[in-house]
């Protein structure tokens, strides 16, 4: 009897495992073949899932990004305030810091490699960015877009500050700055509708 296989569960175990790969080699370093080595499976069925590599990452950063959204959505109250959302995202970020600097890592790659070939733009991504960025927005609460967007930059920073300076820059306490800041914009914002 054939095995029967659910192909959009395989699809994702593929990008799941391919994962760690980007993010240990970088995007630029690795071959359709190096990934199918490493995941075990034939260079024909990684392209019978993904046409090219460009594919492949860019179906895996989706993942990734409906991945965050649920962690973050999953550990939300129905009656959370805006300042327990914010808190509850620098609790995700602290919690999860290695998947977010692989994530960021993967993403960087990438946007240097394309720029190396002279692409400046991927709209597939830039639509992907625009609609996480909405599901974030309304996840928070926030729906003025650059104090959405503020707050991504803050917690990117922060991720990338921790790299150079480590446990000197602590989450709880930029959380609580970023906080008192950002709720004194918000405020005004508010106010002026």
């Amino acid at each position: 009897m054939p095995k029967i296989v659910d192909r959009e569960e395989y699809r994702k175990m593929l990008l799941t495992q391919s994962f760690e790969l980007f993010a240990q080699k970088g995007y630029e370093a690795i071959t359709m073949r190096e990934i199918a080595s490493a995941l075990g499976v034939t260079t024909g069925t990684l392209y019978h899932y993904f046409p090219n590599k460009k594919a492949l990452f860019e179906q895996l950063v989706e993942l990734l990004c409906e991945w965050d959204i649920e962690l973050y959505s999953s550990s939300l109250d129905a009656e959370s305030s805006i300042e327990s959302r914010i808190a509850k995202a620098f609790e995700l970020v602290e919690q999860n810091e290695d998947f977010y600097l692989k994530i960021l890592f993967v993403i960087v790659d990438f946007y240097r490699q394309q720029r190396n070939e002279g692409v400046t733009d991927n709209r597939f991504l830039e639509a992907l960015a625009a609609r996480w960025q909405a599901e974030c927005a309304e996840l928070t609460g926030i729906h003025d877009t650059q104090l959405v967007t503020f707050l991504m930059c803050f917690l990117n920073g922060l991720l990338v500050e921790r790299l150079f300076e480590g446990d000197k820059v602590s989450y709880r306490e930029q959380s609580e700055l970023f906080r008192s800041m950002f709720l004194d914009r918000l405020k005004v914002t508010q106010a002026n509708l």
